[in-house]
C-alpha cells in the first residue's frame, strides 16, 4: 500500500489513470443497476429473502461460527481483562462480563433481525426495488461522471 500510495503522490498519470478507472466502474455499476430496475418483474416470488432456520439450527449456526472465528476468542482474551481488577476474583468477574455480554447480544441481534427481516420485505417490494435501483443507479453514474470530469 505504501508503494501504491507513493506512486500515485508522485505520478499524475498513475493518478489519472486510477481515478479514470474508478469512474468508469461507478458508472458501470449505475448502468447494471438501472437494468436491473428496468428487468425487475412485476410480481415478486414467493419470498425473496433468505429461508428461515429454526431456532435451533440458527443458534447452531452461528455457535459454530463463533466458535471458529479466531477474532471471537481474540476478543475476550484481550478485551475482558481490561474490566477485571487485580483485586477481584477471576472466575466470578469474567463469569458476570461474559454473562452482562450474553444477555446484551441475545436480545441485541434478535431485535435487529426482526428489524431488518421486516424492512427487507418492504424494500424487495417490486415497485419500490426497481425505484430504489433506479435512484442508485442515477446517483452512481453522476458520481462516475463527476469523478471523471472533475479532477481532484
Amino acid at each position: 500500500m505504501l508503494g501504491l500510495a507513493t506512486l500515485l503522490a508522485t505520478s499524475r498519470v498513475a493518478y489519472d489513470a486510477l481515478r479514470l478507472a474508478g469512474a468508469a466502474y461507478l458508472i458501470w455499476l449505475g448502468v447494471q443497476a438501472l437494468r436491473s430496475a428496468r428487468r425487475r418483474p412485476a410480481v415478486r416470488p414467493p419470498d425473496g429473502l433468505a429461508p428461515e432456520l429454526s431456532a435451533l439450527g440458527g443458534f447452531r449456526r452461528g455457535l459454530i461460527g463463533d466458535l471458529l472465528n479466531p477474532k471471537v476468542g481474540i476478543f475476550y482474551t484481550t478485551v475482558f481483562p481490561q474490566f477485571i481488577g487485580p483485586d477481584d476474583a477471576v472466575v466470578p468477574a469474567a463469569a458476570a462480563l461474559l454473562a452482562a455480554h450474553a444477555a446484551v447480544l441475545m436480545t441485541w441481534y434478535p431485535g435487529m433481525s426482526c428489524l431488518l427481516t421486516r424492512v427487507g420485505r418492504r424494500l424487495a417490494r417490486p415497485g419500490l426495488a426497481a425505484v430504489l435501483d433506479g435512484v442508485m443507479g442515477s446517483a452512481l453514474i453522476g458520481l462516475g461522471v463527476r469523478l471523471a470530469v472533475v479532477p481532484l
